[in-house]
């Protein structure tokens, strides 16, 4: 009994094919394997937040305490400290925004992501080059104040110079090859 060109299969076998949905379920779940490092990611930037805001309050509370004591307060010593902690936050928000943006992407999308303008891999490339930056120019800011020693001050300069265009046209590129 021929049934033309457009029979069905006849030898489908359904426990293979019970197999294979049982096989696909598991590997579309395997996304939520990420959430592992969502929250190791989170971990670590929180860590670096709090021992951030517990350094910043001790430093203020020996500024304020010892204010009387100095003409005045803000030495370059304390202004190099100061710049330490902001580029420890600088820091932590890199881990923070891998870890929004892992989550994000691969488990449920989040507002927060959005507004911080990444909505793939290559937006979060991108926020990435752009914190990275500005947290070689605090490095810098700290190095060129204390100007302890002008000639690796210069070679500090020169190769964060060289690092930061890398950077710049890494992201260029790769953005115009997008559109």
């Amino acid at each position: 009994m021929d049934r033309g060109p457009f029979q069905e299969p006849v030898c489908r076998t359904p426990p293979r094919s019970r197999l294979i949905k049982l096989i696909t379920r598991m590997i579309e779940n395997t996304h939520y394997v990420v959430l592992i490092a969502v929250l190791a990611v989170l971990a670590i930037s929180m860590t670096i937040f709090v021992f951030g805001a517990i350094e910043s309050a001790i430093k203020i509370r020996n500024l304020i305490q010892h204010a009387e004591l100095k003409s005045h307060v803000l030495t370059i010593s304390l202004v190099v400290e100061f710049l330490e902690i902001i580029s420890d936050m600088l820091k932590a928000v890199i881990f923070y925004l891998v870890g929004m943006a892992f989550y994000s992407l691969f488990i449920q999308p989040l507002s927060i992501c959005m507004t911080l303008g990444v909505k793939s891999l290559r937006d979060l490339e991108a926020q990435l080059i752009n914190v990275i930056v500005v947290i070689l120019a605090v490095e810098f800011l700290e190095h060129f104040i204390l100007w302890e020693e002008p000639d690796k001050v210069l070679k500090f300069a020169i190769s964060l110079g060289l690092v930061v265009s890398a950077l710049v046209f890494f992201r260029y590129f790769s953005l115009r090859k997008d559109h």
